[in-house]
């Protein structure tokens, strides 16, 4: 019988993926408390949003479910869910700068366009002025912010 500790002898460890292998939904549940939390405090750790965290992790089982066929029993299983969670990882991270490199875009462009407008419009009120410098002052300061980060990341701006 499986034990529900944290610490599996190498046998344990190996009928469990045996048994999670064949489709045994209490084995795969044993794995799921067993690796749940570190697979979570990893991946807030890199993504810093507790739902991008959970989605991760709930991710990180259901693939380990749909592909239990494709575990080698003699590694550990940790090895498996802590490379397929790294993976998944990456990936939704150069996702997201896509993402945000696609917005900031978009972002700079209207920045110029307005500034274009507001540099050939003086009909403006004192208040709009006054409104439209703080949003391009912010607008400016966030992208240095961006732009710092992408350096000191190492990480290509793509076109």
């Amino acid at each position: 019988m499986i034990k529900m500790s944290q610490k599996y002898s190498q046998d344990e460890a190996q009928a469990l993926v045996k048994a999670l292998k064949e489709g045994n939904q209490l084995a795969f549940s044993i794995v799921y408390k067993t690796y749940a939390a570190q697979t979570f405090s990893l991946a807030f750790k890199y993504l810093l949003n507790k739902e991008l965290a959970e989605d991760a992790v709930q991710n990180l089982f259901l693939k380990l479910w749909l592909k239990k066929e494709e575990i080698d029993e003699t590694k550990p299983i940790n090895r498996y869910l802590f490379t397929m969670l790294k993976n998944d990882l990456l990936n939704t991270l150069r996702d997201s700068k896509k993402k945000y490199l696609f917005n900031l875009r978009i972002a700079f462009s209207m920045v110029l366009e307005l500034e274009d407008k507001f540099s050939k419009t003086k009909t403006l009120k004192q208040e709009q002025r006054t409104s439209y410098s703080k949003l391009l002052s912010n607008f400016r300061r966030n992208a240095a912010r961006f732009l710092k980060w992408k350096f000191r990341e190492n990480t290509p701006i793509r076109k």
